[in-house]
């Protein structure tokens, strides 16, 4: 019997009552499932942690981009198979790795996909394994999982109503190759193709290709917004003059102020150097 351990946020999207009868009814023969919900920040993680000492084959994170970071972060570096159901708002990298949002037909997967190699990321001793970066995005982050409301329209009037008043800041950078010193926006660091909800800030990104993306959007004034946004969502952000791209497999941002950061949408703050690496092939992930 495999052993198959389903971590469910209840805070994120479906009732987990709802949930954890479908995860029952469609367990196929040959398999020996359980079900966890999680109660506190990281508890997906130490989960993920007890049930690789438990013997568990596969694990699979039910919930948003942040359930997805807890788990993947326990699982980076080991040979135990990871799963995505999704039922966040952005959901990231299950878009990315079509992963269907259909809570039943992500069961499914589950038992009938395939396993990848995937890249992961480390921001000092965090895990990324989608997207991570400082600058407006990790600020809005950070003022999102403070806010009593989720979901997609929830995250854009934070958006809306701290554009205005945000201030893009000077970043010094050494690459594999050099030293450079910018004034951005927003800095990502790219795993896969997109933030969420199919906002594609690296569309020529990939999970496996063994390097991640930098992506530098500089600043811009109120008259480009429209063409940004429509680029954003059509696949060509990358042919703008406001972006730049440098691939690597290791940044280090310097840093002498206290830096908000965020790890697939999960807010942190970081105090000194940050040193951003490429971990290569270091997550079995299931996908279509």
């Amino acid at each position: 019997m495999k052993k198959v351990v389903f971590i469910i946020n209840p805070v994120s999207g479906r009732k987990k009552t709802d949930l954890q009868k479908l995860i029952s009814s469609l367990s196929p023969e040959g398999y020996e499932i359980s079900i966890k919900t999680t109660e506190y920040c990281n508890h997906a993680k130490k989960i993920t942690e007890d049930s690789v000492k438990n013997g568990a084959e596969i694990v699979v994170a039910v919930g948003g981009d942040g359930t997805v970071n807890e788990v993947a972060s326990a699982l980076s570096g080991t040979s135990i198979e990871m799963g995505i159901i999704p039922t966040g708002s952005g959901n990231g990298l299950a878009r990315f790795l079509k992963i269907p949002t259909n809570p039943i037909d992500a069961i499914k997967l589950v038992y009938s996909g395939k396993t990848i190699k995937a890249d992961t990321i480390s921001i000092n001793d965090r895990i990324s394994v989608n997207m991570s970066g400082t600058g407006f995005d990790a600020h809005i982050a950070n003022l999102f999982s403070k806010s009593k409301k989720r979901g997609f329209f929830s995250y854009l009037r934070i958006i809306i109503s701290e554009f205005f008043s945000y201030k893009s800041a000077n970043y010094t950078i050494e690459t594999e190759n050099n030293e450079l010193s910018t004034k951005a926006f927003l800095l990502s660091f790219a795993n896969s193709n997109q933030w969420g909800n199919k906002a594609l800030i690296s569309p020529e990104s990939s999970l496996n290709d063994g390097v991640m993306e930098l992506v530098i959007l500089k600043p811009f004034l109120l008259i480009h917004i429209p063409v940004l946004v429509y680029r954003l969502f059509n696949g060509t952000i990358h042919e703008s003059k406001h972006i730049h791209y440098i691939k690597g497999t290791q940044f280090i941002i310097r840093n002498q102020r206290k830096m908000e950061f965020h790890a697939d949408g999960e807010p942190f703050v970081v105090d000194g150097d940050i040193k951003i690496s490429l971990n290569p092939a270091a997550l079995n992930l299931i996908v279509a």
